[in-house]
């Protein structure tokens, strides 16, 4: 067995500021091929914007899954219970 010591839970900013950044990475990425894109004549403005809104229903229906199968599984109530 290991005598060191159990590390302390993240508190929720902690947990927070590395998705915000990653989050506004990939959003601005994301912003930036589509008009590089457009801007380079390879796409019409409106394949890109379709290609945002399907991107973004896609991202969507996969949160809401996973919120879905965290609230079935308890993970929720555990995140809750080390906050």
């Amino acid at each position: 067995m290991s005598d060191a010591a159990p590390a302390p839970p993240l508190k929720p900013t902690q947990v927070r500021r590395p998705f915000l950044v990653c989050f506004a990475l990939a959003v601005l990425v994301t912003f930036l091929v589509g008009a590089s894109r457009v801007f380079l004549g390879v796409h019409y403005p409106t394949d890109v914007i379709g290609g945002w809104i399907i991107g973004l229903f896609w991202a969507s229906m996969c949160w809401l899954a996973a919120q879905h199968y965290e609230v079935r599984a308890g993970l929720r109530a555990e995140r809750r219970k080390s906050a």
